[in-house]
């Protein structure tokens, strides 16, 4: 929660005026590839602006709008989410079918062993 205007010279604060919002400003994502570079300046570019031509730069609703810059963006995000989904799906199926695999190999070892010993001497000894 933010507790004070972060504006030059602004001295409105949460705890005094309780009609009015604060909100935090995003931050500049620099750990990553040059168009998400880009998309973050430009949002918080935007996000200075609007809040600098609202009076006493607080706001009552949430700049929402400014922060959802395209929808492709939105989209490709669920997608992402949905591929790791199925691919722990896929996964727990493999490992599940590892250890199937597994138990019907070691039943088939333990059944294959029960040949009767005495045939195997007799024709040895002949």
């Amino acid at each position: 929660m933010v507790n004070f205007c972060a504006v030059y010279e602004c001295s409105n604060r949460s705890n005094r005026e309780k009609d009015r919002s604060y909100f935090r400003l995003p931050a500049i994502i620099t750990r990553s590839n040059d168009e998400k570079q880009a998309l973050s300046k430009e949002q918080f570019a935007a996000t200075i602006l609007y809040q600098a031509s609202l009076r006493q730069f607080t706001i009552k609703t949430t700049p929402t709008g400014l922060l959802l810059k395209s929808l492709v963006m939105i989209a490709t995000k669920y997608n992402r989410a949905q591929e790791r989904v199925e691919k722990r799906r896929r996964s727990e199926g493999a490992i599940a079918l590892l250890e199937l695999s597994k138990a019907t190999m070691e039943e088939t070892m333990d059944t294959g062993v029960t040949v009767e010993e005495s045939n195997c001497k007799a024709c040895q000894t002949e």
